[in-house]
């Protein structure tokens, strides 16, 4: 009997160790070697009225937090945003987008979430707007959220002409997974150019590239990425 539950009691065991290796195991596949980030803007052409509300979505590239894992710098994706003015001088962004490309085929949940807010801070019809933009980030590996960023864009419109009213932007950007420890952080610097186009009243394309200046603390690695993007929104 003594020898019964012995060996009852080790097949257990065997058995919990068995099932949590392989959960491991499951958990490490389904990790993402590499997260991806929206590099994009998407701004409103103008300063949204008071109350005023403008959404859309679009595809563009994706830049790779880790493209040394992945073997791309960029991937394709899909994003979409929305604009909400609470003032004339004041408006917020929700943003979401997922990577559709096939580069990596073990997992295709890679996606993110940001919060931002556009603050005009001069504008005049003669010089153009001026305005800043911080923004807060979420990666996430399907629903568990691997990484953060932080960014702070200057942003300026010059005069537009007709139904097209350029920008260009620089911002830098700050962004980690564990920055104690193993160290998983980097930082970098993006520059935006882009074209909105009215379309009406109420219809909007925005038309914009991202240059990318990433430095991975983490890997040792520096890389140069071209991010350019296009999105359809209209505005209520």
């Amino acid at each position: 009997m003594s020898a019964f539950n012995r060996k009852s009691g080790f097949s257990r065991k065997a058995r919990s160790f068995i099932q949590t290796l392989g959960a491991m195991i499951l958990v490490m596949a389904s990790c993402s070697p590499s997260l991806v980030y929206s590099p994009s803007l998407q701004v409103p052409e103008a300063p949204l009225s008071r109350g005023q509300f403008q959404a859309g979505g679009g595809i563009g590239m994706l830049a790779e937090a880790r493209p040394n894992e992945i073997n791309h710098k960029t991937s394709g994706g899909a994003e979409f945003f929305s604009w909400f003015a609470i003032s004339r001088s004041v408006a917020l962004q929700a943003k979401w987008w997922k990577d559709i490309s096939d580069h990596n085929p073990a997992n295709r949940n890679r996606n993110g979430v940001s919060l931002a807010a556009i603050v005009t801070v001069k504008s005049t019809a003669s010089a153009g707007r001026l305005a800043v933009m911080p923004q807060a980030a979420l990666l996430l590996d399907g629903g568990s959220a691997e990484g953060n960023g932080l960014a702070c864009a200057l942003i300026y419109w010059p005069p537009g002409i007709g139904s097209f009213h350029p920008y260009i932007a620089l911002r830098p950007v700050f962004g980690m997974r564990n920055i104690y420890g193993s160290g998983e952080w980097g930082w970098g610097v993006i520059g935006n150019m882009g074209i909105a186009i009215s379309l009406a009243k109420t219809f909007r394309v925005n038309m914009e590239a991202a240059g990318i200046r990433q430095v991975n603390k983490y890997d040792r690695r520096t890389d140069d990425i071209f991010a350019p993007g296009i999105t359809v929104s209209a505005a209520f």
